[in-house]
């Protein structure tokens, strides 16, 4: 390891947790984005809300999807704030930039 590896891993608790802020985006901002990037309209298909919680009786990740939905239409994020005093030199890649290397197009 590096001698400045060493050094913060040495200053920090054990197990220590760091928020990593990421985009805050609704789902239909994400696929616009995708879209962007990828020069053409995604096929969009619609989730059947109305039958999740009854299939969450038997199956109990379904029962969580259910109860995460409203994230879809609600932009949320972490806060990074402890990661950035961490690393006050990193720098986000931008959301255009990021869907580039991740998309296969």
């Amino acid at each position: 390891t590096n001698t400045g590896e060493s050094w913060v891993r040495s200053t920090l608790p054990k197990f220590d947790t760091f928020g990593f802020k990421g985009y805050s985006l609704t789902g239909n901002q994400l696929i616009e984005a995708v879209e962007k990037t990828a020069g053409r309209k995604l096929k969009r298909g619609s989730m059947p809300w109305f039958m999740i919680p009854f299939l969450g009786l038997f199956s109990p990740t379904i029962k969580e999807i259910y109860e995460m939905r409203y994230l879809w239409n609600l932009p949320h994020s972490v806060d990074d704030t402890k990661l950035r005093a961490a690393l006050p030199l990193m720098d986000g890649t931008p959301l255009a930039d990021c869907l580039k290397e991740v998309l296969v197009l």
